[in-house]
Order: C-alpha cells, then structure tokens, then sequence
C-alpha cells in the first residue's frame, strides 16, 4: 500500500500541475536505509533527495541504486543524519534488523535495549539541518516528504517548517512513534498539530483517503499528511 501511495501521489503531482518530465518532480527521502525508494522512484524518472546517516547503508544504498540505475543523474544520496541542529551524534544498529538505525546524541553507552529491541554504537556520524537545503530547494517542485528517521521526525520539521507554512508540500509520509518522539525531546502531540495547524489532514490509509484522525486520537504507525489548505 505505502508503494502505490506514493506512486499515485507523484503521478497525481504531475497531472494536476501540467509537469511532463518527471525529472522535475522532487522527493525528499529522510531515512534512505538500503535505497529501496531512490532505486524505485529513480528508476521511474522521478527526482529523489535521500538522506543516510549510516555509512554502511549508504554504501548499500549507493550500491543497489547503481546496480538498478544507469542514469542516477535524477537520484542525490547525502550521507548525512538529519535533525534540528548541526552536530555529530552516535548511531546505534538495531542488532536483530538489517538496516535499521537510531541517532542518539546524548547518549553515551555503547549498547543499550528499546522499544524491544538491543541497539549497539556502530558509528559516529555528522548531522545536518534540512532547513539549510531550503535555499536550493525553494524554486524546486516537491511533491512529497518521507520522513522515516527513528524518532526524530518532529525535530526535523520545527526546524523546516517553511516547508509546511511557505511551500506547502502536498504530500508528507511519517513514520510516527510517541516514545521515540519523547527519547528525542519531542512532544508527539504538538507534532502532529504543526501539520494540522498549516493546514494538513491525516489518515492511516494513504494520500487520497478521506478517513481522517481525530489529532487527539493518533496512534503509532503510519502517517499520510495530505495538505488542503487552511
């Protein structure tokens, strides 16, 4: 469902804003992992902006998308972790999950247990503001967001909210977990009336859904915010 939701989002863009060549149409991938979306969307034309903070996966990242793509001049990976200020911050591996990874910049440990699971520090990596990118992307055409950066969701976009009060992404695609929204300094609850605040509904099932949440009453999982205006 995620891949068609996306699928039908960029299309949709495309149509309803007369844009023929796909090149022209932008996603934001935060949380790139093994480079399943840049290689997809990529290779359908699409233009995509992924950000890796782990250096293993982005090594894996680049591998699968050169292996898919011939031309990856439309697909910028940034081995970068994204949050709300510039820093180096730990990455922790999920010891049980192929990919998976957690920032932590407070935290000290080498290894530690959360949400069920045993996360160990692998890496040390850089962190940059996805507000700095604002000025490159401004005259861009951004169709969707996809956000998908354990927790750090909410950081992200208070520092890059003029993607939500000036530009109006249509499409925003969440990952949504109140307890590691709160490990990060977070509050879940305001994060999600940033997005209704500026004019975004929300729903479980995906861009075109109608069945929208009650702010108050979201739960973790999967998030389409879908812009309508205020």
């Amino acid at each position: 469902m995620k891949w068609q939701n996306f699928y039908d989002a960029l299309e949709y863009y495309g149509k309803t804003n007369n844009i023929l060549n796909k090149k022209d149409i932008y996603m934001l991938d935060l949380g790139g992992n093994l480079g399943v979306y840049p290689s997809y969307f990529g290779r359908l034309g699409y233009t995509v902006l992924s950000f890796e903070a782990s250096p293993r996966n982005y090594y894996l990242l680049k591998k699968n998308y050169c292996q898919i793509n011939r031309n990856t001049e439309n697909i910028i990976i940034i081995n970068r972790g994204v949050s709300n200020q510039e820093k180096i911050c730990n990455y922790y591996t999920q010891i049980t999950g192929l990919g998976n990874g957690m920032l932590k910049c407070d935290e000290k440990k080498e290894e530690f247990d959360n949400a069920g699971f045993h996360w160990k520090k692998t890496f040390e990596v850089p962190i940059v503001k996805l507000s700095d990118f604002i000025p490159y992307l401004s005259n861009k055409k951004i169709a969707l967001i996809k956000l998908d950066i354990e927790g750090s969701e909410a950081l992200v976009m208070q520092d890059a909210i003029e993607f939500l009060t000036k530009y109006h992404i249509p499409y925003i695609y969440s990952e949504f977990s109140k307890n590691m929204m709160i490990e990060h300094g977070s509050n879940p609850r305001k994060y999600i009336k940033l997005f209704i605040d500026n004019g975004y509904k929300v729903n479980y099932e995906g861009f075109f859904s109608h069945n929208f949440i009650h702010p108050r009453k979201v739960r973790d999982g999967n998030l389409y915010f879908t812009y309508y205006g205020n």
